[in-house]
């Protein structure tokens, strides 16, 4: 399975998405990303080592399996967009790659947890839970990913 790493609007943008005119424009080629047409896809390209590809989608950019190295570019390049990058487990990455939980992450997270309580209520019903016990209900939801 494939770690995905993305570069998405943050505050300072006010969530405005990434658009390939941007792309395009300075300080994003100052730090030696090339925008390419790729099989009908737009792709940020960096044109020295490590290679990187980052795919424009729905006005982010997403990679997979990025190195250490690839990583920190992918870092630098989000600080200069006004974005931020942001891993598979919602982990945004800071210079350092160290990470941290985003605020904005937090409110998306419990919304889906909330989101995936509902959907077994509808499901089963309140008999449900009751059959099953808090900690029935608690391993569906962890099974669904949705309790940590």
């Amino acid at each position: 399975m494939a770690y995905h790493v993305t570069i998405i609007p943050a505050e300072k943008r006010s969530a405005e998405p990434i658009t390939s005119a941007e792309l395009d424009r300075k300080p994003v080629t100052e730090l030696g990303w090339l925008l390419v047409q790729q099989d009908g896809e737009t792709v940020l390209r960096s044109e020295s080592e490590p290679a990187v590809d980052l795919f424009l989608h729905e006005g982010t950019l997403w990679t997979s399996n990025p190195t250490e190295p690839a990583l920190r570019k992918i870092v630098v390049l989000a600080d200069a967009l006004g974005a931020r990058a942001r891993g598979d487990e919602f982990e945004t990455y800071r210079s350092d790659l160290s990470t941290y939980l985003h605020p904005e992450d937090r409110r998306q997270i419990e919304a889906t947890r909330i989101s995936a309580f509902a959907v077994i209520m509808n499901r089963y019903g309140y008999s449900a839970l009751i059959v099953l016990g808090i900690a029935g209900a608690a391993l569906i939801l962890k099974s669904c990913g949705m309790l940590e």
